[in-house]
């Protein structure tokens, strides 16, 4: 079973809006492609080698770091970000450490994300995988939806899975945002 992937725009440096991928099992801060880096001109600093673990479990070293100053619907802070060459098709990822900094709740099923605590909380709604406005030049293919890039990683039905019961979806439905 596949989803669509929560997404969102950010506004970098005042300037630049970018689909970005929030991601709770991206173990790093957050990830910006090279081309993104340059794009923006963003101010790039030298960092010990460290091997990150991506997607698929492959590896890459990264030599450097990227400055940025993000705007997410008003959520504004300055950030570093590892520079990759790839990010799942999106300019940005930003990953758990960054949710846990920002004490960010995804509540998936209503498609929301809470950032802050209950007395300066902002709502901010997923744009669901839509794709990102940019495309690269080779042209631009979804890694949820597109059934090439996941050829290796079928996954078969889980047993014991089932779709939830309808009680349990209204159970579920009942939930406000004020439990965040």
């Amino acid at each position: 079973m596949t989803s669509a992937p929560f997404t969102v725009d950010i506004i970098i440096n005042k300037l630049h809006s970018t689909r970005t991928l929030i991601d709770s099992g991206c173990l790093c801060f957050g990830l910006i492609t090279e081309d993104t880096v340059k794009r923006f001109g963003l101010e790039r600093f030298t960092v010990q080698a460290r091997t990150i673990l991506g997607v698929n479990g492959d590896s890459s070293t990264i030599t450097e770091i990227a400055k940025a100053h993000i705007n997410l619907q008003g959520y504004k802070e300055t950030a570093y970000f590892y520079i990759g060459q790839d990010a799942c098709g999106y300019d940005l990822i930003l990953g758990r450490p960054w949710m846990n900094h920002a004490k960010a709740k995804i509540i998936p099923w209503r498609k929301l994300m809470f950032i802050g605590t209950s007395s300066k909380r902002l709502e901010i709604k997923s744009l669901e995988g839509a794709k990102p406005k940019r495309r690269s030049s080779a042209g631009y293919t979804d890694p949820y939806t597109d059934p090439l890039h996941h050829s290796n990683q079928r996954q078969e039905a889980q047993p014991g899975y089932t779709d939830l019961d309808t009680d349990h979806q209204n159970s579920l439905s009942e939930i406000t945002s004020d439990e965040y």
